[in-house]
């Protein structure tokens, strides 16, 4: 939270089972931008993959903070 709070993005490993607009389960990498809070809170993440890996969906996603956590504890590569 500290590095989205001061303006940087985090780097974060994932795995593409569950996630929206795949077509194919692979480990990948997507860039967090930001988060709000209330309720569960959501986390606001930029996909940049295309329909060659198998990804139809928007640039821009959003995912309660608890389905992220499912998608980034799959693959637990994170560079900050």
């Amino acid at each position: 939270m500290y590095d989205i709070n001061n303006d940087y993005a985090i780097v974060t490993g994932c795995n593409t089972g569950n996630m929206p607009g795949w077509s194919v389960t692979a480990n990948h990498i997507v860039a967090m931008y930001g988060y709000s809070i209330p309720g569960n809170g959501t986390a606001y993440y930029v996909e940049t993959a295309g329909s060659v890996a198998g990804y139809t969906g928007s640039y821009r996603q959003s995912a309660s903070i608890p389905t992220m956590y499912t998608y980034v504890s799959g693959n637990p590569w994170h560079i900050w």
